[in-house]
């Protein structure tokens, strides 16, 4: 498992080097570096001195990165963007001074840590964003294999309807559509002889209807199943 904290650095003499290089380009140094001067040239290091080495190592390489982001402040002036106040402050000290060298340094460890929590923020909303594009995507696929779902299922229910219906009128050969072309026939040709001749009357009904009592039965009862199902 990996630990947290800082990384482990493991000291070797190209280390002292490049401290020592490092502290030469510096027109001020702070006081844990003026302490490694004075052993920079020893040939081996107790172990605080160790530690001092490696807290300078860490404070080069946290400086660099303050030059890197005030060059990048620096371009920004080219730019049309506007500058922050804290931007503006770090454009204002004068490097050659050993206050504001410093001053510039404070102020630029300031701007990376809010750089980096703005960086994390925006960071953390993009995630949530996606995170609920990415719900929602779901969700709307899950309604849409629901609707699927049903759609089939109601079609399942349909087609198993008609089936009952073509094998009480004894049409089961027929295709579904020429059946339901044929229903549809005989319902007009119904409709036509009622209004013609006045089927509907008592005169007529009753002997009409002992020709298909029994069909007439099931599939008054098959309809009212097929309300009352579930699967629909």
């Amino acid at each position: 498992m990996k630990k947290r904290g800082r990384p482990q650095i493991e000291l070797n003499y190209y280390d002292i080097e490049k401290l020592t290089g490092f502290m030469s380009s510096l027109d001020f140094l702070t006081k844990q570096q003026e302490r490694f001067k004075t052993i920079s040239e020893q040939m081996s290091f107790n172990e605080d001195e160790q530690k001092l080495i490696k807290s300078n190592l860490r404070e080069m390489s946290a400086h660099q990165k303050r030059i890197e982001t005030l060059e990048i402040i620096k371009f920004k002036t080219k730019t049309t963007q506007s500058l922050t106040d804290l931007e503006k402050e770090i454009l204002s000290y004068d490097m050659s001074k050993r206050d504001d060298f410093f001053n510039c340094h404070k102020a630029l460890n300031t701007y990376i840590r809010l750089e980096k929590i703005t960086h994390n923020e925006i960071k953390r909303i993009d995630q949530k964003v996606r995170s609920e594009r990415i719900q929602k995507v779901r969700q709307e696929q899950t309604e849409a294999q629901k609707q699927r779902t049903a759609e089939n299922r109601n079609k399942y229910f349909i087609g198993a309807s008609v089936a009952r219906i073509k094998q009480i009128f004894g049409q089961e050969k027929e295709t579904d559509l020429d059946f339901l072309k044929w229903l549809s026939i005989a319902g007009f040709m119904w409709r036509g002889a009622d209004k013609e001749y006045g089927l509907t009357t008592d005169k007529y009904i009753e002997p009409i209807q002992s020709h298909f009592s029994q069909e007439l039965k099931e599939i008054v009862e098959f309809i009212e199943q097929a309300k009352n199902d579930q699967r629909q």
